[in-house]
């Protein structure tokens, strides 16, 4: 397979499963460890949130950062293990 379109496909892959995970955790909140409110306290700040738009905003943030970095570790690991023959 071209090298092109593989790497294309592993960054359509990452995109899909990042906002399908995204999504799962925004409707099922309860499903996922809570962080403590002094991390939320501490974010908020840093944002500048004022009102209850920008705390979804946050909130999106957050979860769309941590989904983006748990899918990459788990694609990255799933490739290695492929190539090694596990």
């Amino acid at each position: 397979m071209n090298k092109g379109l593989r790497l294309g496909l592993v960054c359509l892959w990452t995109v899909i499963a990042t906002l399908i995970t995204t999504r799962l955790w925004l409707m099922h909140p309860d499903s996922v460890p809570r962080f403590p409110e002094s991390f939320w306290i501490w974010l908020i700040e840093i944002y500048g949130s004022q009102d209850g738009e920008e705390l979804a905003n946050l909130e999106m943030l957050v979860t769309l950062s941590i989904s983006f970095v748990l899918v990459l570790v788990l694609t990255i690991t799933a490739r290695a293990f492929w190539h090694r023959g596990c």
